[in-house]
């Protein structure tokens, strides 16, 4: 049984993924959503807004995970508007691992071997 599925956020994968993989989970793949998220940060602030943002993926639990981004969140928002409202949008499709105790979150990050 397939319990998660990891893609970018393809519309057509995803409606697939609800049709045919029925149980199955889907979240957005954390290595293009964070290419998404710096899109709009300047090159020289792009590892410290990069290394803030990987720390939610990397908290104990999905309640820890949502107060760590909310933090993010709330210190960059003035700063960098349009990557903080990318992250908020996108937040929950990121952190669908946190429901399934059998993934070891440390390899959920990309399906493809060469983001990883």
């Amino acid at each position: 049984m397939i319990l998660l599925c990891v893609s970018d956020v393809h519309q057509g994968l995803q409606a697939a993924i609800r049709k045919e993989l029925l149980g199955c989970c889907w979240q957005r793949c954390k290595v293009h959503f964070m290419s998404n998220i710096l899109s709009s940060v300047p090159s020289k602030e792009k590892s410290l807004v990069a290394e803030k943002v990987k720390q939610i993926w990397n908290q104990p639990d999905v309640v820890t995970a949502r107060t760590y981004a909310r933090q993010v969140i709330d210190e960059y928002h003035e700063k960098y508007t349009k990557a903080m409202e990318c992250l908020e949008n996108g937040l929950e499709d990121s952190i669908q691992f946190y429901a399934i105790s059998e993934i070891d979150k440390r390899k959920i990050s990309s399906t493809n071997l060469l983001d990883g």
